[in-house]
């Protein structure tokens, strides 16, 4: 393609995804987790640049892993470039506007949360969205929109599964900016976690004409078949074929256990037993939709806002209502006696080996203090670094670092939005899952921080889950969705498979 790779040629699978992506204008990268769909894109990038297609490129992934592209531009990238990473209270007005320089690949990183706030939109019909008045306006998307209208642009979606929501504001944006450049891409590892809906967003971005439907819900009367309430449920598919033969062309699909020699991985479920506090918290709620603790009291209203408060019950922790007037609100406190999560924790901590390193996920707040005092109590301070969403952005990439070259710091307390996606974290092998959300794609990618490529030993998790069907049911919610998107994947895969030359498998 014009240069020399910085660090290592494209592995097989690395390779197909290159050759296949290069003749168009838009492509899927649907490669698992660790196979190396970040330096794919690097490295398509920097061909285009060589070959003088493109001046300029776009990355728009979640912000947790705007330290990743970072890291991956110094290490994989052959050609000059000029970067910059949008954060929060910057403003690169002058550097979008000082124009491109012909030596060097101008790349700039947006988070895509982000694109959901600025801008005023008109109102279309029956109270939905419409489009944007301006793309002038100071937020990140007018940033995006005039970085894109500089020059020739490659936008590439990193985690493209967060633009699945057809009707979001960020999902109308980002199909907005592909409009306007020159080339697209899209990476992730889990392109369906939902169902097959999963996928609308993903391609109207790439190229409308892929899909050939007008608006989603063409696709949707084509593809799902709709019942319960009002017509509004997802009760199955139909004429998958003809939706699996039209994306094919597009896109390049590999596992990680079929293109890199892995090691195992190994499930430990640890059950605990419910304090009788917690058992008490969790009968008034279920049969009086309140609860009280001390003077603190509990109050429930739909069935989904009962579901969270019994995962934060189980977690050790009472959430409680603080009536104010002008703005109720929740706040919390740790529920009296024990806490059985929090204790099996630390118990499986004493018992991992103290020269490893552990990840470890909480899905609430609390639950990381939780772990974090216990830790500072028995291990120090030292020991440990977070990375959540109150980490601020300018520390995550050094906390990030940190775990990944400090052999003192052994364990990473995170959660899974924040730290469960594309982060290399090879450097430990045991993960500890305190608690889950009910996403699949969110467990997913979250074990795939260790079971990566350059992991050379077994990656073991450990699941604690309380005795308790509100506990059970997680698990069991997220192996169902494993098992639909598992079927859709392998139909994808069959067609792929018949248009790619085959690869051989590389040993970590």
């Amino acid at each position: 393609m014009g240069f020399a790779y910085k660090t290592y040629p494209p592995m097989g699978h690395q390779r197909v995804a290159l050759r296949r992506a290069w003749p168009g204008t838009e492509f899927g990268c649907f490669l698992e987790m660790g196979t190396g769909k970040t330096y794919v894109a690097i490295t398509l990038a920097a061909a285009r640049f060589a070959a003088g297609q493109i001046d300029r490129m776009l990355i728009v992934c979640p912000t947790p892993i705007k330290p990743v592209w970072e890291e991956e531009l110094e290490k994989h990238c052959p050609v000059p470039y000029d970067l910059v990473i949008l954060r929060a209270g910057d403003n690169p007005e002058r550097w979008i506007k000082s124009g491109t320089t012909p030596d060097k690949l101008k790349v700039f990183v947006v988070g895509i949360e982000s694109l959901s706030s600025g801008g005023e939109r008109t109102k279309g019909k029956n109270g939905k969205l419409g489009k944007l008045k301006t793309h002038t306006d100071a937020g990140s998307y007018g940033l995006a929109y005039r970085f894109i209208s500089g020059g020739n642009c490659f936008v590439c979606i990193d985690e493209s599964s967060r633009i699945k929501n057809y009707n979001s504001i960020r999902t109308k944006r980002v199909i907005s900016l592909g409009g306007f450049s020159s080339y697209r891409m899209v990476l992730t590892g889990t392109p369906i976690t939902q169902g097959l809906q999963d996928l609308y967003g993903q391609f109207e971005f790439l190229n409308s004409r892929i899909l050939r439907c007008r608006n989603f819900t063409v696709f949707r009367n084509r593809y799902c078949i709709m019942g319960g309430f009002g017509g509004k449920k997802v009760l199955g598919y139909q004429f998958q074929d003809d939706l699996y033969d039209r994306v094919s062309p597009y896109i390049a699909q590999a596992r990680t256990a079929d293109c890199i020699d892995m090691p195992d991985q190994v499930y430990e479920k640890r059950q605990v037993e419910p304090t009788a506090q917690q058992k008490r918290a969790i009968i008034d709620i279920m049969k009086d939709f309140e609860s009280t603790q001390g003077e603190k009291s509990l109050r429930t209203n739909t069935a989904l806002e009962r579901m969270t408060r019994y995962q934060q019950i189980i977690g050790g922790t009472f959430p409680y209502n603080v009536d104010d007037e002008a703005k109720p609100s929740f706040s919390w406190e740790p529920i009296s006696g024990r806490n059985p999560k929090l204790d099996e924790t630390m118990e499986l901590l004493e018992d991992i080996p103290h020269d490893k390193k552990v990840l470890i996920f909480a899905r609430f707040k609390p639950e990381v203090e939780y772990v974090k005092a216990a830790i500072i109590k028995a291990y120090g301070e030292a020991s440990f670094t977070t990375y959540t969403g109150s980490t601020p952005e300018r520390e995550r990439s050094t906390n990030y670092k940190r775990f990944r070259q400090d052999p003192s710091c052994r364990f990473f307390i995170t959660n899974q939005q924040v730290g469960g996606y594309g982060l290399d974290l090879v450097a430990a092998h045991y993960t500890l899952f305190y608690s889950n959300s009910f996403s699949y794609e969110d467990r997913k990618q979250s074990e795939f921080r260790t079971y990566r490529n350059g992991q050379t030993l077994p990656c073991i998790y450990f699941d604690i889950e309380m005795a308790i069907k509100h506990d059970k049911m997680i698990l069991s919610a997220i192996a169902y969705k494993e098992d639909l998107a598992t079927v859709s994947w392998n139909e994808i895969e069959k067609r792929v498979n018949a248009l790619n030359p085959a690869y051989e498998k590389v040993a970590v």
